[in-house]
């Protein structure tokens, strides 16, 4: 029972624990009729589940704050404007001089248009993020202090947005070959397994 009351109060916005360590120990408090060992021995018991409720209440009420910053966190990374933005940033650091290093790629990203440079930084933010990467890490410049960890990241990113590129690069192909595949299975009565 004290568990479910502790589950379904940690839910709440504000809830004080105090308040629950007081509600969870009422039941007990009218023991009168109890020899006087079994008294202490009971608060001291509620002494140490008090102790405890309380430490557990702060606890959860420290996830719950946790939890709610990275919802919102989650909620603003989103977002269409962040995403305009953190494209519009990670473009001009990739084809700035001391961004991208790779001609090539500077120059393909150079000539996507709007929709497939946000395309191409929500990708690479999203990998970044599985990583527990922040991509303005690197594109704001705060890694200039650390510049071994710029240079790795720089490489990653690097990668990423050459595998991007080939992907791209090989899109009509792709396009054809599962064509001219489903093309194949119906001439032989066959499903495709895709």
């Amino acid at each position: 029972m004290l568990c479910c009351t502790l589950i379904v109060v940690t839910k709440c916005a504000n809830f004080d624990p105090i308040w629950l360590v007081g509600k969870a120990l009422q039941s007990t408090e009218n023991d009168d009729n109890k020899p006087k060992w079994r008294k202490l021995k009971v608060n001291s018991m509620k002494a140490r589940l008090e102790s405890r409720l309380a430490g557990m209440a702060h606890e959860m009420q420290d996830f719950a704050t946790d939890l709610g910053g990275w919802v919102e966190a989650g909620a603003q990374r989103l977002s269409g404007a962040e995403q305009r933005r953190s494209a519009a940033a990670f473009s001009a650091w990739a084809l700035a001089d001391d961004g991208l290093q790779d001609a090539s790629l500077r120059a393909w990203i150079d000539g996507l248009d709007d929709i497939g440079r946000e395309a191409l930084g929500e990708q690479l933010a999203g990998f970044c993020t599985d990583f527990e990467i922040d991509l303005a890490w690197l594109v704001d410049g705060e890694l200039a202090a650390w510049p071994a960890l710029q240079a790795q990241l720089r490489t990653l990113v690097t990668h990423y947005c050459l595998a991007c590129k080939a992907a791209v690069d090989a899109d009509s192909d792709l396009i054809r070959f599962r064509r001219r595949r489903l093309w194949q299975h119906k001439q032989q009565g066959q499903k495709p397994c895709d």
